[in-house]
């Protein structure tokens, strides 16, 4: 049951303090959920990996969807010629490593304060 608690608290927060706060503060968010909810490092890794790669990607696809991949295409030509959907893809990721990084340490930080 906590898996599916931080993970619909991780994307739903996370989404609605990213339209006001700056980037970072996935990480942060997934670090501090993942104390308070006291979630196994591992968990808590893949957890973010995957929430942050969902986050991000589909906030990318949105964005892409409503401005017809004009960006994306240009950008992707700065990075190769990469197409809109690696575009997505190379959106996600950076999104899936902060936030999985930021959840372990905030689990890891748990483990360390803990006297259970």
């Amino acid at each position: 049951m906590k898996p599916i608690t931080y993970t619909i608290l991780l994307i739903v927060g996370a989404f609605l303090l990213q339209q006001i706060l700056p980037w970072w503060i996935l990480p942060l968010y997934a670090g501090v959920l993942a104390f308070v909810l006291k979630i196994r490092p591992l968990a808590a890794f893949l957890l973010g990996l995957l929430c942050g790669a969902l986050l991000w990607g589909g906030m990318a696809f949105w964005l892409d969807l409503q401005n017809n991949s004009r960006l994306s295409v240009r950008m992707g030509e700065l990075f190769g010629g990469l197409s809109p959907n690696m575009m997505i893809v190379a959106t996600a990721l950076p999104g899936a490593v902060f936030a999985a990084l930021g959840a372990c340490t905030g689990s890891l930080g748990r483990q360390y304060v803990s006297t259970e």
